[in-house]
């Protein structure tokens, strides 16, 4: 048994209700540390803002502190024409894009979502709680890591790759408050930090590659994981859980206008259920239920035959999918947007095709099969026990 430490977290999103992917993975990771006597703290620096402070604090006990935030005018100033998209700036993008070269508007310097505020709270949270391990969450607050000593051990947790990341949007697609750097600019983030987090074995290969003598572990989304049901019922219903990102939105209305007509041909009872803040952006249509956030979304997954992940673009983990197999549920996805980082678990875990039929198919069979259906749930089972136990192997390293 490892002595107990201290352990701050740094995020710029609370973690309850875990709303989005994001949440949950922050909200499993720092709790996984409990698992191993540790002692827990959360700052949550206010940058995004979905979530409850109420239920942030509940969750950690108490040891819940709000720190303030504010972008500088000239973030803010980008990010308003990022918004505004006027005549000017998207031509500018378009021939950016075309030339291959980054759009100034959209890359960011690595410290360039600094706040002197919020170094001056959390000095003074540093100075009050005296922690072992800080763990900060995404490489845009890596600038947070040097307020600590050398004693400290500095993690970031990387979520993703933000070198370039905003061409991985469209360019209709793009958000406002995206960010995106260089990659020698996420480079000198990164080795503020004694141990880098990937989320998937592609980004630890990477991030090993660019960075020299640091210790780079893959600590993959970690799973409430949940026996699978025997399932000789078919209900004849499609779910997907999602964020308001571009991609999922775009994924929404792909599967919508391409992919359900087909299961509805088929099956003219289907149901396609829509969870979390997505309903907002998502148009009332026929046999669609829109729940958007809800407190058990257990209760959901059970109700339902299979869960979907229908995006055609996105970078990192896909969470919803390894999600959708922690629930032990027949899943489809979309090749490749839908299954990154999970490839191993194509055709035996879940159903993945990268064509609206195929797509329909895979989700008509589940429908048809209960002998496939009950299977799915039994690898998907598996399969989730697994990438919990080599997550967890990680985290033993970092506490010694």
């Amino acid at each position: 048994m490892t002595a107990k430490k201290k352990v701050l977290a740094i995020s710029p999103i609370r973690t309850a209700p875990a709303s989005s992917g994001p949440m949950t993975r922050i909200s499993r990771l720092i709790s996984a540390f409990k698992l191993f006597d540790q002692e827990i703290y959360f700052a949550f620096v206010e940058i995004w803002t979905p979530g409850s402070d109420e239920l942030t604090d509940e969750q950690w006990e108490g040891n819940y502190y709000k720190i303030p935030f504010d972008f500088s005018a000239k973030v803010k100033n980008k990010q308003q024409k990022c918004k505004e998209k006027n005549t000017l700036i998207k031509l500018r993008s378009r021939l950016y894009h075309w030339l291959g070269f980054r759009d100034p508007l959209y890359n960011y310097q690595i410290d360039d979502w600094y706040c002197q505020e919020t170094e001056k709270a959390l000095s003074e949270l540093a100075k009050k709680i005296s922690p072992d391990i800080v763990i900060v969450e995404y490489v845009f607050l890596s600038w947070t890591l040097k307020i600590f000593d050398e004693k400290v051990v500095k993690i970031i947790d990387t979520h993703d790759v933000y070198a370039d990341r905003i061409k991985t949007y469209s360019l209709k697609a793009r958000p406002s408050k995206a960010f995106s750097t260089s990659p020698s600019e996420e480079i000198k983030g990164l080795n503020r930090a004694d141990i880098i987090l990937a989320i998937q074995d592609k980004e630890q290969e990477y991030f090993s590659r660019i960075l020299s003598n640091k210790t780079v572990l893959t600590v993959g989304h970690l799973l409430e994981v949940n026996k699978p049901m025997i399932n000789k019922i078919n209900n004849y219903k499609i779910l997907f859980v999602g964020s308001p990102m571009a991609a999922n939105v775009e994924g929404i209305k792909y599967f919508l206008n391409d992919v359900f007509p087909l299961v509805k041909k088929k099956f003219s009872q289907s149901e396609f259920i829509i969870v979390g803040s997505i309903c907002n952006f998502i148009d009332d249509c026929e046999s669609c239920l829109k729940l958007g956030v809800v407190e058990n979304i257990s209760e959901v997954y059970d109700m339902v035959d299979v869960v979907i992940n229908p995006v055609i673009r996105g970078t990192g983990l896909a969470i919803k999918s390894i999600e959708a197999l922690g629930y032990a549920k027949p899943f489809v996805a979309t090749i490749p947007a839908g299954i990154r980082g999970l490839e191993e678990g194509v055709g035996k875990a879940f159903l993945a095709s990268d064509t609206p039929e195929g797509f329909a198919d895979a989700i008509i069979n589940i429908f048809t099969d209960i002998n496939l259906r009950n299977q799915l749930s039994e690898n998907a089972y598996k399969f989730a026990q697994e990438w919990n136990k080599k997550s967890l192997k990680s985290l033993e390293k970092i506490l010694g």
